[in-house]
């Protein structure tokens, strides 16, 4: 990676063999890039990749990765 880009993000995607058809996707955003759509772009990215390879479209488990502070 050359010096003048930075990474915003991330999306990942993964089959079962007893789920043919099916994905389940995870995207990971940096905090400074939230809210700026960037989640979003990987998520089709990644939907677009999916559906070249025969997968109708990926399932996103919805989560914030935080926990309520108590």
């Amino acid at each position: 990676m050359s010096p003048s880009r930075t990474r915003a993000g991330l999306a990942l995607g993964s089959t079962a063999p007893y789920r043919p058809g099916v994905a389940e996707a995870g995207v990971l955003v940096e905090d400074a890039w939230q809210r700026r759509g960037v989640g979003g772009l990987l998520l089709r990215r990644l939907a677009e990749r999916c559906r070249r390879r025969g997968v109708a479209a990926p399932t996103v488990p919805w989560s914030t990765g935080r926990s309520p502070t108590r």
